[in-house]
């Protein structure tokens, strides 16, 4: 019997609740958890005898053995066999015993071909996934991380949507497994994916009226998405060989989902999440893995998305690069030439095409303004601050030091939308800078951070005089904000603080943006 400090040893190498997995058997049973409508949907597919058959690539780097176990054996149950040409499994150099000969004897019992690739060093899941790919020999490649579990029917609408449209990538709705009591938990349908500022992944609601279509019309319909969590998905073999595969120099893993995502939808593909095809996930709170010792995770990410914005982000990478000056620093140690060539080849769109055909509600700043820096209070010489509160909490809007370099909790956007609208100052991607009045006092106006949603106050009036370097900003509900931007350029930055003048009294008194620089967007 373990003991207790084994078991702890054991759920923090591994970020999950080992006990409760272990617990739980391999062929455990799912409810059907698709919706009523999905079973129709099911009906009218093509036969199976019709469909692509799929090579299933599953790359591992000390799984746990209960949950690689689980997601093998949910594929194998819940596929018809018909349709699964293989399982591939890439061992990405783990060091667990349990997954050398104990693995291959559990491999040896099951009814499905399974091909056991060993990386004789570790190469990150990026590069064991192109391993995988190479020796596929499916008419579809289906990529699935090593703590899934298959629900009935997940496979037939993937493989179907990809007969009928060979160029379009297509995702399950991911569902959740959670990481202490291994509880299935149904997804939420309505998220796609984006992205942050920082480049990272995010699911956002489908805008409220494309989701009242849907339910309006047909809820089993493809949601089209922008990007693609990348850990569970399907592609056409030929269709994955033509677009380049996976970027080889990109390192370990992060940032390839994008990097798929944008060459996918610029190069002639689209991304669908399917909503009758549902897979569940482990989601942990950290990374179990450690990279290699020479290697930092920190700049392996930044080298990747470093590579991402350089080959297809175009102008809009120099905003990137405000945000994440250490991806930046990077640049003149990356060789991303063979990339380009392959996009010019591919004769890819650009991105500022995908921001307004795939993406259109982005929550990049829009190109007319992008005036990025920091406020400046003229008589304290303090800056703005937008930090973040304890989880759950409102941002907290403080002065104080203004800082030399780069922070990012001083760190402001100026962003045009419609031009009878204003313009709105962002904190992130979805916090703005907006007067409200104060729920006891309607006389009392504060400034705040609020989701840039529809609300009059985050929008605020501008005006710009030719030939100046002057910007002034004032709320439309009161003159409470007004925030003033340097009246004049001048070559020397000690006369240009000294030369600011306040533009009038106001309550939170004056300030000047001091700009990072004026993004190339």
């Amino acid at each position: 019997m373990l003991e207790e400090k084994d078991v702890f040893r054991k759920v923090l190498f591994l970020q999950f609740n080992l006990l409760a997995s272990d617990s739980i058997a391999i062929n455990r049973t799912l409810p059907d958890i698709r919706r009523i409508q999905c079973r129709a949907y099911a009906e009218k597919l093509p036969p199976i005898n019709k469909l692509p058959d799929t090579s299933i690539i599953i790359v591992f780097h000390n799984e746990a053995f209960s949950t690689l176990a689980r997601t093998i054996t949910s594929v194998i149950n819940r596929s018809p066999h018909s349709l699964l040409r293989e399982i591939i499994l890439v061992d990405d150099f783990s060091n667990r015993k349990f997954l050398g000969a104990e693995l291959e004897l559990f491999l040896q019992t099951l009814p499905i071909r399974i091909k056991l690739i060993r990386a004789k060093e570790r190469v990150g899941l990026i590069r064991a996934r192109l391993m995988g790919a190479q020796e596929a020999v499916g008419n579809v490649l289906t990529f699935l991380d090593s703590h899934c579990e298959c629900t009935r029917g997940w496979l037939e609408p993937l493989l179907a949507r990809i007969r009928e449209e060979r160029k379009a990538v297509v995702c399950p709705i991911i569902d959740v497994i959670n990481d202490q009591t291994f509880a299935y938990q149904k997804g939420i349908e309505l998220f796609r994916g984006g992205f942050n500022w920082n480049m990272q992944f995010r699911w956002y609601a489908v805008p409220s009226d494309m989701a009242k279509q849907r339910h309006q019309k047909d809820p089993t319909a493809a949601i089209v998405s922008p990007t693609m969590a990348g850990g569970l998905f399907s592609i056409d073999k030929q269709f994955f060989q033509e677009l380049g595969a996976y970027d080889p120099d990109m390192d370990i893993w992060g940032g390839e989902n994008l990097e798929m995502s944008f060459r996918v939808w610029q190069c002639g593909g689209v991304i669908e999440i399917l909503p009758c095809s549902h897979v569940g996930h482990v989601f942990r709170h950290a990374s179990p893995h450690d990279f290699p010792k020479e290697k930092s995770s920190g700049k392996i990410l930044n080298s990747n998305l470093a590579r991402v914005s350089e080959v297809w982000m175009d102008q809009w990478r120099h905003f990137f690069y405000k945000i994440s000056p250490q991806a930046s620093a990077l640049i003149p140690s990356l060789d991303v030439s063979e990339r380009i060539e392959l996009r010019k080849k591919l004769n890819c769109k650009n991105f500022n095409w995908y921001l307004q055909n795939v993406w259109k509600d982005n929550f990049l700043p829009n190109g007319r303004s992008a005036l990025i820096g920091r406020f400046r209070h003229l008589s304290s010489n303090s800056c703005l601050f937008g930090r973040p509160s304890n989880p759950g909490k409102r941002h907290r809007l403080t002065m104080g030091t203004c800082s030399l370099g780069f922070d990012i909790w001083q760190f402001w956007v100026v962003s045009s939308s419609k031009e009878s609208e204003g313009v709105r100052l962002m904190s992130d991607e979805h916090q703005c800078l907006s007067a409200a009045k104060e729920q006891t006092d309607n006389n009392i106006w504060r400034i705040q951070l609020r989701e840039c949603g529809g609300h009059k106050g985050g929008f605020l009036e501008t005006s710009l005089e030719r030939g100046q370097y002057a910007k002034i900003f004032a709320s439309r509900q009161t003159q409470f904000f007004k925030f003033l931007r340097r009246a004049k350029r001048q070559k020397d930055a000690k006369t240009q603080r000294q030369n600011v003048m306040a533009h009038s009294p106001v309550r939170v008194g004056q300030c000047f943006i001091r700009f990072l620089g004026r993004s190339e967007i």
